[in-house]
């Protein structure tokens, strides 16, 4: 449920100003909160308890409003609760709109294709293999998860999303550099090897992406499919504050892809994406490297305030003997090869009332580790979450 205050209170009087009498602003509070409990067994590990909970709250605040001339108008904060209670956000940014035309936002936000992608159908449980696993289960490929580079961070982006027309939309982004949020300023052509050069949230920069997505129906049949693309330059190298060289590891340019589909009919859903992110931000040089790829199928089936649904997903990376970490020394932190897990995923949601659901899911993963890159070259795990989610 929402609840919106119209702009006769005070708090929107503030907003809008002189120009109250001839506008009118809508403030609507939204949020959600997940609670999930899990059980997890990983071959390999040790040290390690088989039981945790966890949950986290979120709160979005929606400003829009209306011109006598039709153009709309507002701003969005998404605030988040979680990890040790630290608050933070996931998205704040302003926008303009017209039915006609589209809309154009500007500010903090995931980007265009990780909104518009179309994958495995997911809406059950914890999000299928969108959902929490990644978080619980070590090891896996930096593809994981239906994971896409850049596109996905909290990022300052100017983003376009166009009306729909015969089905048709396009998502339009630019994005200055990454790991760049909010109020933070970020100039700097390099990033530094000192914090995990790999894994630096810096490293690109002028990066721009676009997705096309179609949706249409077609009697009781539903069809969607989405194709996209994100490209942008690897910034230069600094190791710690010596400057360019004295052992600096240069990275590979962003260029990534994806495309996806789903078809629906009643309650039935079947779908399957593709990603690839290519060499994005691996080192230039260090022999032959290996692709960061996935792909992923899946249906899901609802019939009243049931759904059940299946997910698969193989993915693939470079293996790294330093936790996803790489170094100045003189064997690339690849050099064993590729990392490969191939994920099942099954659960199911029961929708208790309106804002109230409760779900399962079991996650079974096979990671396959190169010769000599470990002493467990299989690794498995297996986990079950249980989560509820309260909407409101």
């Amino acid at each position: 449920m929402r609840y919106v205050l119209l702009a006769g209170t005070a708090a929107v009087a503030l907003v809008v100003g002189a120009n109250a009498a001839s506008a009118q602003m809508t403030l609507t509070l939204s949020g959600d909160n997940y609670f999930e409990a899990g059980w997890i067994n990983e071959k390999g590990e040790n040290g390690t308890r088989k039981t945790e909970v966890r949950n986290r709250t979120r709160l979005v605040v929606d400003a829009s409003g209306k011109a006598d001339n039709g153009l709309q108008y507002g701003a969005k904060a998404r605030i988040r609760l979680r990890q040790q209670g630290n608050l933070d956000f996931d998205q704040s940014y302003a926008f303009v709109a017209t039915p006609e035309i589209g809309q154009l936002q500007l500010g903090t936000n995931t980007g265009v294709n990780d909104a518009m992608r179309i994958f495995a159908p997911n809406n059950f449980g914890t999000g299928g293999i969108d959902g929490s696993y990644t978080d619980w289960i070590s090891g896996l490929p930096n593809s994981t998860g239906n994971e896409y580079l850049v596109t996905g961070d909290t990022e300052t982006r100017i983003q376009f999303y166009s009306s729909r027309f015969a089905g048709f939309q396009v998502g339009l982004g630019y994005l200055p550099t990454s790991g760049s949020a909010g109020t933070d300023i970020n100039r700097s052509r390099f990033f530094s090897t000192a914090t995990n050069a790999n894994v630096a949230a810096s490293r690109f920069q002028d990066i721009y992406e676009a997705n096309l997505q179609y949706s249409a129906d077609f009697g009781p049949a539903t069809v969607k499919a989405s194709v996209g693309y994100e490209g942008g330059s690897a910034k230069d190298a600094r190791a710690g504050g010596l400057g360019t060289g004295f052992g600096a590891v240069n990275l590979r340019d962003l260029s990534a892809y994806q495309a996806g589909f789903q078809v629906g009919f009643g309650g039935l859903l079947i779908g399957a994406g593709y990603t690839d992110n290519t060499l994005s931000g691996l080192p230039q040089g260090g022999g032959k490297w290996v692709d960061q790829w996935e792909w992923n199928a899946g249906v899901a089936y609802t019939a009243g305030p049931v759904t059940v649904g299946y997910n698969f997903e193989r993915s693939v990376g470079p293996f790294s003997p330093s936790a996803g970490t790489f170094s100045t020394a003189a064997t690339p932190y690849n050099s064993f090869g590729a990392v490969t897990a191939n994920i099942h995923v099954v659960g199911t949601t029961y929708v208790i009332a309106k804002g109230l659901s409760a779900g399962i899911e079991y996650t079974h993963a096979d990671i396959y580790n190169p010769p000599g890159a470990s002493s467990v070259s299989k690794p498995t795990a297996n986990l079950v979450l249980l989560r509820t989610d309260v909407a409101f």
